[in-house]
């Protein structure tokens, strides 16, 4: 239930946050030579519920065999990001699969900093018209209110 909610705002702002942080810690340990399996149990170390298990179901599939970008696409989760999933299973049958991931974090981070963006603007968009709508509401009442007074006086 709660993939589905990550590909709606704003969980999907949570779901960009976190798989951002995790995509860099991960590349940076790979990066310094740790392998896939022993940088996503390092990771798992410190995650919190939500990134524990999505964690967790990659860490099952690279255990049993599969690269990174396999192990993710195999949790049916989307995370972090479907575009980067399809890019881990091809970066990791290459020979420079450290650099390619270190690459891969990096161009993510900024399209992921415009994409939040963009969804905060709509969130903001929506909350405006809310408010405004609230306002309305208010003064309509008020004035049915007051019609309803005067028409008790008289």
């Amino acid at each position: 239930m709660r993939a589905r909610f990550d590909n709606v705002p704003p969980w999907s702002i949570y779901r960009i946050f976190v798989g951002v942080s995790w995509l860099m810690s991960l590349a940076a340990l790979v990066k310094a030579g740790t392998p896939v399996s022993k940088a996503l149990r390092v990771l798992r170390s410190d995650a919190n519920p939500y990134l524990l298990y999505r964690i967790e179901r990659a860490l099952f599939f690279v255990n049993s065999g599969d690269n990174l970008g396999d192990a993710l696409y195999k949790t049916n989760l989307n995370f972090p990001d479907r575009e980067v999933v399809g890019d881990l299973q091809i970066y990791a049958e290459l020979d420079n699969f450290q650099l390619a991931l270190d690459q891969l974090a990096n161009e993510w981070l900024e399209d992921s900093v415009r994409n939040i963006e963009q969804k905060a603007s709509v969130l903001n968009m929506v909350a405006i018209l809310l408010i405004a709508a609230i306002v309305a509401w208010v003064v309509m009442g008020t004035f049915d209110m007051q019609d309803q007074m005067v028409a008790g006086m008289g």
